[in-house]
């Protein structure tokens, strides 16, 4: 990849790139990696509900350099925008211990949160501690020196974090000798947005991240994570993401009541997995005992706290619980159709107006459960105006939703021109410049792969 190519040139140029080779260990090389970002075209918020999700790499990444101390410190360096490397966190590894034991991912986390700078190490940081807690490592005999460049946009909807913690945890990997799959690498990751940072986020992004691959959907069944292969995308179908530059937190107030809402109406209806209930037999046996919306009070009062081990019920929310169990159900089987439409190989443009319609229905679902924002709502009607005359079939909010990336579904050799149009008509409405990604752009980083460079940045 051209973008690992330019960062490991720039590290041998760069005096303060090298910088972070200081306090080496004599025999320890350079682990780089590297974690794309991805679109998520179908499935969205309800991945944590046990449903099917479609996903895509974008060619923007996370690019990770790590080489082993003589110490336990893990020192990281960022590099900014303009290309300047520059320390920006340092946490002993001693740290995570007390008294000879591993202290509690409660207590790691106050820690980090503690300090805005040490928060944001903590999506790299972080996976020492997991790997610790799960018992992947039984210890650490070395810290680390870390370079992290990423260009996936924060608070997108692209799954910045993940790719900034499957880049650092599968370096770590590589560099300590520890022996994962990606599944497991992925799960790892999760933990460490879970339990480390503190934000309630399925597993579907770091999934993507790592097992994604270039041109093609990746299939994840979320129960809680089986991976149903991959989907090549049609000839001349091209799926494009498209940034409103309203910034999305998958640790949001809305985003949580809407997840809360779900494992409301997953207790309510004493079910594992809502997505595994059949739309037909959830319209005539569940959807009417579900109510409309609920106080937290009321709810903890009757039946007590969800089974969600990352959130709990604020007593003065009101939450939708009835849309957001409707959202988990029927986007499973819209997905299941969405995948379904692309293995038609005859009249293409009628099972692309079919992906379409679904496309906007979930678009349509997001605003129920309270995720939908009017920049995006934008986008999703620019896409609508512009139509199948100008190769664009459908769109959709991504991710977590409020505000971030619209996926857009385009057919035939006009859709590059009208998703430019589409960016154009948005800048002189809202004076934002929407920034474009493409769906299934570079591999994951399971196929990409960890590379090793010598001491002397010198690729093996």
């Amino acid at each position: 990849m051209q973008d690992v190519s330019d960062f490991t040139e720039r590290m041998r140029q760069d005096t303060a790139w090298r910088s972070f080779l200081s306090d080496q260990a004599p025999d320890s090389a350079v682990t780089v990696t590297r974690a794309p970002g991805r679109i998520d075209v179908m499935g969205g918020v309800a991945d944590y509900s046990g449903a099917l999700v479609a996903q895509a790499t974008i060619g923007e990444a996370a690019i990770v350099a790590l080489t082993r101390r003589t110490d336990q410190i893990v020192r990281i360096w960022s590099v900014a925008d303009e290309g300047d490397a520059r320390p920006i966190a340092e946490i002993s590894l001693d740290s995570f211990s007390h008294e000879g034991s591993l202290r509690d991912y409660s207590a790691i986390r106050a820690d980090f949160q503690a300090d805005r700078d040490a928060h944001w190490a903590s999506y790299v940081a972080g996976c020492f501690f997991v790997l610790l807690a799960e018992r992947i490592a039984p210890r650490f005999d070395s810290g680390a020196n870390i370079l992290l460049r990423s260009d996936v946009p924060a608070g997108a909807g692209v799954s910045s974090s993940a790719a900034i913690e499957v880049a650092t945890m599968q370096a770590i990997g590589a560099a300590y000798e520890l022996n994962f799959d990606g599944v497991t690498l992925a799960s790892l990751c999760q933990i460490v947005e879970n339990r480390v940072v503190g934000a309630p986020c399925g597993v579907m992004d770091q999934m993507t991240s790592t097992l994604g691959t270039a041109g093609e959907l990746l299939l994840l069944l979320c129960r809680p994570y089986e991976v149903h292969g991959t989907k090549p995308l049609p000839p001349d179908v091209r799926i494009y993401g498209v940034n409103s530059r309203i910034r999305h937190s998958v640790g949001g107030d809305a985003y949580t009541r809407a997840r809360v809402a779900a494992f409301m109406g997953r207790k309510l209806l004493g079910v594992e997995y809502l997505a595994a209930i059949a739309p037909k037999v959830y319209r005539s046996d569940h959807m009417d005992r579900i109510p409309e919306t609920v106080t937290g009070a009321s709810f903890l009062a009757q039946y007590g706290e969800t089974d969600d081990s990352v959130t709990r019920i604020d007593p003065e929310t009101i939450y939708p619980v009835r849309a957001a169990t409707s959202h988990a159900v029927f986007e499973n089987e819209r997905v299941e159709c969405f995948v379904e439409l692309l293995s038609r190989t005859e009249q293409m443009a009628s099972a692309m107006n079919q992906a379409g319609s679904l496309m906007y229905g979930s678009h349509w679902s997001f605003g129920q459960i309270g995720l939908g924002c009017p920049e995006t709502d934008l986008l999703v009607n620019l896409a609508r105006d512009a139509g199948a005359s100008k190769g664009v079939y459908g769109a959709k909010i991504t991710g977590g939703g409020c505000g971030g990336t619209v996926a857009l579904l385009t057919y035939g050799d006009d859709g590059v021109e009208a998703v430019e149009e589409i960016a154009a008509r948005y800048l002189a409405q809202t004076g934002l410049t929407a920034q474009v990604f493409l769906a299934g752009a570079s591999p994951g980083a399971a196929a990409f792969g960890p590379r090793t460079i010598s001491r002397d940045l010198e690729e093996n």
